[in-house]
């Protein structure tokens, strides 16, 4: 992306945000929400605080300057230090009345959490051929 105007629209396509649910949330007025859409005008900080509300975890410093990642998350995830920090080494293995199998969810956690992390390396590379 070289510009906040088409990050603005890629989050806002990423995640299903209307013009009108930024102008709902105090992005501005109609006129100059249009016009940040449009390229006639940068964002203004009241467009871009608004979105920062409707789109948590969205990377503040990505969507002005375009370093980083689009989401806070993913640089977590793609860092190996998140499964260390959202896994507990040793876990109380009841819940409640109910014997939990710890190791078997937590396989299926790292499972999961690999997979996303191949999808996301997978959109990436794809996004990147269509340009």
């Amino acid at each position: 992306m070289d510009n906040v105007i088409d990050r603005l629209i890629e989050v806002c396509n990423v995640k299903n945000v209307r013009q009108v649910d930024i102008r709902n949330i105090g992005g501005g007025s109609r006129p100059t929400i249009s016009a940040a859409f449009t390229g006639r005008q940068k964002p203004n900080l009241d467009i871009i605080e608004a979105l920062l509300k409707l789109v948590p975890g969205l990377n503040a410093r990505w969507l002005i300057t375009g370093k980083g990642k689009m989401f806070e998350e993913a640089d977590l995830i793609e860092n190996e230090t998140y499964k260390e920090k959202h896994v507990p080494e040793e876990p109380d293995s009841s819940y409640g009345n109910k014997e939990v199998d710890i190791e078997n969810i937590r396989e299926k956690f790292n499972s999961v959490l690999d997979e996303f992390v191949q999808l996301r390396r997978e959109n990436k590379e794809l996004k990147n051929k269509l340009k």
